[in-house]
């Protein structure tokens, strides 16, 4: 049996095509009170305001960590990389 360790996490984004220019900024983190974990984004145009989005807040870190991947593996399918 593996133990997965309970660390935050945070991924970079961005998409380019044609007219299209957007990045997309993912977030794991441990919630303030330190009683459960947190998945956060911040998206929109490059160099414009980005738009913020709690996603799951107190939950359990695999709960969190799934929403996470599952958000982060979406993102990639729709031709999303990582920041070089």
């Amino acid at each position: 049996m593996t133990t997965q360790i309970q660390e935050p996490e945070a991924s970079d984004l961005f998409f380019q095509a044609e007219n299209s220019d957007k990045e997309y900024h993912l977030q794991l983190t441990q919630d303030e009170d330190e009683n459960g974990w947190m998945v956060t984004a911040q998206w929109g145009r490059r160099g414009s305001e980005l738009h913020d989005e709690i996603k799951i807040a107190g939950a359990s870190f695999d709960d969190a960590k799934k929403l996470y991947d599952k958000t982060l593996n979406s993102k990639l399918k729709k031709g999303y990389q990582p920041e070089r």
